[in-house]
């Protein structure tokens, strides 16, 4: 997993996370069910996030701490696990994880959440039928995220 979000690398595209999400966007794709190709950048963020967390859960190496630089992490980088209670002394890393964080957290609703929501609240019932999956999906990552960190808050994170 890459992205900016580790202290001694930059943005480079992981080749098992991107070969996955290729995948699960071709059997998605493929499938019989009716498509929806709005889903497809929804598909491929869960699925690169889901490999990336495969990798934390398994005890990959490279450490996950966000750095300063705002680039294509901004959008799933607050999905990834983070370790924010280690010392550190790199010199391209934040000092302050918490407030990387939360300006993932911000970017990402500022940059996918509201104009989805803008967009189906300006059109009403004229808007396109295909962004109802979409804001479903919004709607189920939000009650899971909301949902865990209700009983497991982040470590040094408060509640504000």
């Amino acid at each position: 997993m890459a992205g900016g979000i580790f202290v001694d690398q930059p943005y480079h595209p992981n080749p098992k996370c991107l070969l996955f999400s290729a995948m699960i966007m071709g059997i998605y794709w493929f499938s019989p069910a009716t498509k929806n190709s709005f889903l497809l950048p929804v598909i491929f963020v869960v699925s690169y996030v889901a490999m990336a967390w495969y990798d934390y859960k398994y005890n990959c190496d490279t450490l996950m701490y966000s750095g300063t630089a705002i680039g294509p992490n901004t959008i799933d980088a607050i999905f990834k696990p983070q370790r924010r209670n280690e010392k550190h002394d790199k010199k391209n890393l934040s000092k302050n994880q918490e407030q990387e964080y939360l300006k993932r957290v911000y970017l990402f609703h500022v940059l996918a959440v509201s104009p989805i929501l803008l967009y189906v609240g300006y059109y009403g019932i004229k808007s396109n039928k295909k962004m109802y999956p979409i804001i479903l999906s919004l709607g189920l990552m939000s009650v899971v995220y909301h949902g865990f960190r209700l009983f497991n808050p982040r470590p040094g994170g408060t509640y504000s």
